[in-house]
């Protein structure tokens, strides 16, 4: 099972566009890593950009160039927990939160994922990130 999901259902009503439990762009989830939960909080100072005429993702600052400090909730906790396990279980462990067998999954796919999760569970598609920083 996705390890959002539970998150999702549990707002089944509520638009995702307005519930994003961290409040991340999905350039900046996708360039998260675990060194950047310091205590109690998830530092955001970097974002992944994809450069197209080299066909690449690169890590860069934030969108705005500020770095933000998020207080890690005990839902975040949780998945946070879960998604480490899952990662140790199936050998993808890296420095990166959001990693699997070919590395760290990029912004697209991360997107795509919450896009069809909100699907399944009858949410409204709406994007991932509720608001600007």
């Amino acid at each position: 099972m996705w390890i959002w999901q539970e998150h999702f259902k549990k707002r089944k009503n509520k638009k995702i566009v307005n519930d994003n439990p961290l409040r991340f762009r999905v350039s900046e989830i996708a360039a998260l890593k675990w060194s950047d939960i310091q205590n109690g909080m998830i530092v955001v100072n970097k974002s992944e950009k994809y450069v197209r005429d080299k066909k690449e993702y690169l890590i860069g600052e934030t969108k705005n160039g500020k770095t933000r400090y998020m207080p890690i909730t005990e839902e975040i906790t949780k998945l946070l927990i879960r998604l480490r396990r899952v990662e140790e279980e199936y050998g993808y462990l890296g420095e990166f939160i959001f990693s699997n067998e070919n590395g760290r999954i990029h912004a697209p796919i991360i997107s795509d994922c919450a896009r069809n999760k909100c699907i399944q569970v009858g949410i409204p598609n709406k994007s991932i990130r509720s608001d600007d920083y």
